[in-house]
C-alpha cells in the first residue's frame, strides 16, 4: 500500500500497482479488476490486517511490521552479491548491488531491494528475511532465508 497525496494504491508482490478507490471508512475497490480489501483495525485504531477478496478467495494479510533499516558500509555489500540455489538450479535467487543498495530477485519473479537489519537483510514486500552466513574466511557460502515460518539454508553457488 502507498499512498500518493489523497491517492491510495496497492500492489501484490509480482503484479502492476493500481488505484483503489474507497467504499467506505474501511473498504476500498480496485476499478480494473473485481476485487475489494478491508482494513481492519484494533482498540487503538491501528490498521492491524486486511482483508482482501477476490474471484471467490479471501485473504487475510497480516499487516507488516516497519522495521529499522540498518546502516552498512556499502563496501560490504559485494560480499552478498551471487547466485543462491533454492532447488537444484531450478529455483536461484540473484543478489546484485545497485549502488549502495541489494537487490533479490528469484528466478521468474520481480527483482526487489532487501534492506539490512542487524544482522541480516529483509524485504519491504513480502514478510521475509534473509541472513548470508560466511565461513572461517569470511567468504559467503551460503544464505539462510525465513518466510512464512519456514526456514530454507541455501548454498551460494557464484
Amino acid at each position: 500500500m502507498t499512498r500518493e497525496g489523497s491517492r491510495l494504491f496497492a500492489q501484490l508482490s509480482g503484479q502492476p500497482r493500481f488505484e483503489i478507490f474507497p467504499k467506505s471508512e474501511a473498504e476500498f475497490f480496485w476499478k480494473v479488476v473485481d476485487a475489494r480489501i478491508q482494513f481492519v483495525r484494533d482498540e487503538k485504531g491501528q490498521v492491524t490486517k486486511a482483508i482482501h477478496q477476490q474471484s471467490g478467495q479471501t485473504i487475510n494479510a497480516l499487516k507488516m511490521k516497519d522495521l529499522p533499516v540498518a546502516t552498512v558500509d556499502p563496501n560490504a555489500l559485494d560480499a552478498f552479491v551471487g547466485k543462491y540455489d533454492y532447488g537444484q538450479g531450478q529455483a536461484v535467487l540473484t543478489v546484485t548491488r545497485e549502488g549502495n543498495q541489494l537487490h533479490a530477485q528469484m528466478t521468474g519473479q520481480p527483482k526487489f531491494e532487501i534492506f539490512p537489519s542487524s544482522a541480516t537483510f529483509f524485504w519491504k514486500v513480502v514478510n521475509a528475511k534473509i541472513a548470508f552466513v560466511k565461513n572461517e574466511a569470511g567468504k559467503v557460502t551460503k544464505a539462510v532465508h525465513e518466510k512464512g515460518g519456514q526456514r530454507l539454508e541455501v548454498a551460494k553457488i557464484e
